[in-house]
């Protein structure tokens, strides 16, 4: 079988050029979650009709978080520290039309939005997005083509990311990543204050009230910024994200059944 040479898509190529504007990770976290509380909210709402998934579940966590540790929501964008009146998280969408980088949504004020409506925002908003990714990935290619200097494009990209209203309307403070077919994920390429990835829902064996019994667990993965979040920090903002799954706290969001006629 003979090699096969082909250009690099014009797209692409203003990806990896976001890419290469990301500073490098300064730290990875990983926390052992117990989905059971998760499992039985899902379940209600599939009941409902409803198809919300884990990561609808972790995104609404992850904006009770940050919301309820207003401190941990800071950015840097230049020489200054923003602390952003609004909980803005993005999340990836797939549409396998990009080798390198998936279309992003995001979600302004999450933290204020109920389990529900952010499913039925997300869901929405990815729709809109997988019908017009074609058409967003030639404007990509437009632009690479009007700068097709690199160190032009990375130039320009620096200076969009340090405006508040890209990072609020394109970006994201927080991102939040789904790989369901992996056990455990570290992506190392993020924006703002950090990325979660969530990894497969399955089952195992943990120790509760000193016996051990099979619970179906996730493995959580934090990826962020060294210069925006303390270790201590880090902890505080996983230990949250913990509770709110595990407590059952998100089945207080789980709409009452309608009263079936007799």
């Amino acid at each position: 079988m003979n090699d096969r040479y082909e250009p690099l898509d014009r797209a692409d190529r203003w990806f990896i050029d976001i890419m290469r504007t990301v500073e490098s990770p300064g730290f990875v976290a990983f926390q052992q979650v117990d989905m059971t509380a998760s499992q039985e909210v899902i379940a209600r709402l599939r009941e409902q009709g409803s198809k919300v998934t884990y990561t609808h579940l972790v995104t609404r966590a992850v904006a009770l978080a940050l919301a309820r540790q207003p401190h941990l929501n800071r950015l840097i964008l230049g020489r200054k520290v923003v602390h952003p009146g609004t909980v803005d998280l993005s999340l990836s969408v797939g549409t396998g039309l990009s080798m390198s980088a998936e279309p992003t949504i995001v979600v302004q004020n999450a933290d204020r939005k109920g389990l529900v409506e952010l499913y039925d925002e997300v869901t929405r908003r990815a729709a809109e997005v997988r019908a017009t990714a074609a058409e967003a990935l030639e404007q990509n290619r437009r632009l690479t083509r009007i700068i097709p200097v690199g160190f032009v494009r990375r130039w320009l990209i620096r200076l969009m990311k340090n405006r508040m209203s890209m990072v609020r309307e394109r970006l994201g403070a927080f991102h939040v990543t789904s790989s369901p077919g992996l056990q455990q994920a570290v992506p190392l390429v993020f924006g703002g204050i950090g990325l979660l990835a969530i990894c497969r829902v399955e089952d195992a064996v943990v120790a509760r009230d000193g016996q051990p019994v099979v619970r179906p667990v996730c493995r959580l993965c934090l990826v962020g910024s060294h210069r925006i979040w303390k270790a201590a920090e880090v902890g505080q903002f996983m230990t949250e994200v913990q509770r709110v799954l595990e407590s059952g706290e998100l089945a207080t969001e789980v709409p009452a059944p309608e009263a079936v006629p007799v």
